[in-house]
């Protein structure tokens, strides 16, 4: 056999390897039962297993930021206890699902979580993962987000409010000497 012979069989193969990489786990059914906070919930499935689920394309304040308890609350008070249907985009490196989820109950409307957080402005859209998001679903939280700031819901109402991840980023660095709104004590 040639080279081009053995390359096309390879090809296929890691093609096809990529792509089992890269599907979404099914959809999984189960009732939160512990809220973490703004964006991510202990989920319970049907054989009693839990799991750790983080909302994607959100990313909300970090305890002991403003507003982070009010984002988790208002979390619990749309999840807890509630049936989700959970379309896991990937894990992330805590070995959460990462996932679009939607409440369904047969009393009240099936209901984005994520977007909710958002057009309540207990979240950020985060924007450093759109390709995970569908160009709709990229403009529905993009025009949620933008709402909610302009009206000053929720973590909107500070005059300059720190990015979780910039919470992050400074937490790692040891950076101190900020207060709530972010700008430099004095």
């Amino acid at each position: 056999m040639n080279g081009r012979c053995l390359a096309a069989p390879l090809l296929a193969m890691l093609v096809a390897c990529a792509a089992a990489a890269t599907t979404a786990e099914p959809v999984v059914h189960g009732r939160v039962v512990h809220v973490h906070d703004g964006d991510s919930f202990v989920l319970q499935l049907a054989d009693g297993q839990r799991e750790q689920v983080r909302l994607a394309g959100i990313d909300a304040p970090e305890k002991g930021q403003p507003h982070a308890d009010e984002s988790r609350d208002a979390l619990r008070a749309l999840l807890h206890e509630q049936r989700v249907r959970v379309q896991t985009i990937k894990r992330d490196a805590f070995g959460r699902r990462v996932a679009e989820v939607f409440r369904v109950s047969d009393e009240l409307p099936e209901l984005d979580a994520a977007l909710a957080q958002l057009q309540a402005g207990m979240a950020w859209h985060f924007v450093r993962y759109l390709a995970e998001q569908s160009p709709a679903q990229q403009r529905r939280y993009a025009a949620a987000e933008r709402k909610a700031r302009n009206g000053g819901a929720g973590l909107w109402r500070e005059p300059q409010p720190v990015p979780p991840w910039e919470f992050r980023t400074r937490a790692r660095r040891g950076v101190s000497g900020s207060n709530a709104s972010g700008a430099p004590s004095r």
